[in-house]
């Protein structure tokens, strides 16, 4: 199956204290965060769609995040067939997005790499938004866009 990879976009509106699975308790300061993540399934928008969902049973790190009432899901964006997830944690760690977009919580949402982390707290969001979709533009062999 052909790498699917996204980013979910996430606005936390107030200071949050959670207990995220095996990370244990962690704090959240509000502002804007990306979360990347893939999806190597057949209906790979399912799984983008699940993040924008309050109730579900809490399985990966974003769920404990994108379930709490203080957050809001305002965007996802997918890459099918090109992009892994790799190639995009590459991208939001190495390219100009890493001066909008920092590290946030060890361990967040990548137990299954080496990745530092998959959640990033982010200012000038509509500079790595236009960053992002022009990346995937020229990777991906098409681009979706999901907004709440």
């Amino acid at each position: 199956m052909s790498s699917n990879s996204y980013v979910v976009v996430l606005r936390v509106c107030r200071k949050l204290d959670l207990v995220v699975g095996s990370l244990g308790k962690v704090s959240i300061e509000p502002g804007y965060y990306l979360y990347i993540g893939s999806a190597n399934i057949k209906r790979y928008y399912l799984r983008v769609l699940r993040h924008f969902t309050k109730v579900k049973k809490l399985r990966w790190h974003i769920d404990y995040l994108s379930s709490n009432n203080g957050v809001e899901v305002t965007l996802g964006i997918c890459c099918y067939e090109g992009l892994s997830e790799d190639s995009l944690y590459k991208l939001v760690i190495h390219s100009s997005m890493s001066i909008f977009c920092s590290p946030y919580i060890k361990g967040f949402g990548c137990s299954d790499t080496s990745h530092l982390t998959h959640l990033f707290k982010c200012n000038k969001l509509s500079k790595v938004l236009k960053e992002i979709i022009k990346y995937f533009s020229s990777k991906c062999k098409y681009v979706e866009i999901i907004s709440s």
